[in-house]
């Protein structure tokens, strides 16, 4: 299904085109607005935010498994499973992630929700749509295993 802009207002979009140092200039202003600290979250946060792999509940679970299965189980690259595809986020459907099959490229933002699949934090369009600014730079240790930054 192909997203039309005239469906849809512009607010229940995502912000775009904005820098890093726009962010964090945005964040600045609300901190001093509110009396609260707000700030981007840092990879890490955003990768367990994006992944919502519950540490407690999983652990919960009656399970003996080595670190190895544990990360191969709960451990994947997205909160619906190995792959991506054009029917649970917007991005360039031209390409293919893992095993996932070419789709459809909307060519612009679609609005928040418009998908409908959110995570078990209940957090939508944490894959695709625009890109994500974080507080540190990305690096691979973020990547290999998941760990709660909490």
């Amino acid at each position: 299904m192909l997203f039309r802009s005239e469906d849809h207002d512009r607010w229940t979009r995502p912000v775009e085109r904005i820098s890093w140092y726009d962010a964090q200039e945005f964040c600045a202003r609300l901190s001093k607005k509110t009396g609260k600290i707000y700030r981007l979250p840092t990879e890490a946060e955003w990768e367990y935010a994006c992944r919502s792999v519950i540490i407690d509940q999983v652990s919960g679970i009656n399970e003996e498994l080595t670190d190895s299965e544990w990360n191969e189980k709960y451990n994947q690259p997205f909160h619906f499973g190995e792959t991506i595809t054009t029917d649970l986020a917007n991005y360039n459907g031209n390409y293919t992630y893992g095993e996932g099959t070419k789709g459809i490229y909307q060519k612009q933002t679609t609005p928040v929700g418009y998908f409908q699949v959110a995570n078990a934090f209940g957090l939508y369009d944490m894959h695709g749509n625009v890109w994500e600014w974080c507080e540190d730079d990305r690096s691979e240790e973020h990547t290999s295993e998941l760990q709660s930054p909490c």
